[in-house]
């Protein structure tokens, strides 16, 4: 859990999509797929809860990057067959949109 806020912290020093932002990022979805491939399930938590905060807040709805990024998790979760994180993201959009 340290190293992915850390690694998120750090993300905040730069601007948003830039190049070092995306880096950074790109080092986050691999710690964090690695963690919960490896079965520490409290990463894929994490990670809808901070995704769902987001969704929330409008950003699937107005930031085209965070929508494909969330989307792909959606799929991401499927494919190894972890369908209640997607669950929980699909829902959570679905109430932004009142449905």
């Amino acid at each position: 859990m340290k190293t992915y806020r850390e690694l998120l912290d750090r993300r905040a020093e730069f601007d948003l999509y830039s190049p070092e932002w995306n880096e950074l990022t790109g080092l986050i979805d691999a710690y964090v797929r690695a963690q919960i491939i490896a079965g520490h399930m409290e990463f894929a938590s994490m990670l809808v809860c901070d995704f769902c905060d987001l969704i929330e807040d409008g950003s699937y709805a107005t930031d085209p990057k965070f929508k494909e990024e969330c989307d792909k998790y959606i799929a991401w979760f499927r494919k190894w067959n972890m369908g209640r994180y997607a669950d929980e993201l699909t829902e959570a959009i679905e109430q932004t949109r009142g449905g």
